[in-house]
């Protein structure tokens, strides 16, 4: 009676260090895709910068209207990225 406790105890013992593991490996994953989604979000915002500041510059020069530099592409507001 007490080695099959013992055995169940350890099966499922096991069965939980196998789950934590798993979750583990679960959150490294969803870490390393969220870097991702950050890197491509600091790229994205790199380039509507430079694009805003060609479009400031074309202005300043005369080359251009005002209507890129006022008007975004969207109508949403941009989100900015905390360093």
């Amino acid at each position: 009676m007490a080695q099959a406790q013992l055995d169940t105890a350890q099966a499922q013992l096991s069965d939980k260090n196998a789950q934590v593991e798993a979750d583990i490996r679960d959150a490294l994953l969803d870490i390393a895709a969220a870097q991702k989604q950050v890197e491509v979000a600091r790229s994205s915002v790199e380039l509507a910068s430079e694009a805003l500041s060609e479009a400031q510059q074309r202005y300043a020069n005369g080359v251009s209207d005002n209507l890129a530099v006022t008007r975004p592409s969207n109508p949403w507001p941009r989100p900015t990225i905390n360093t």
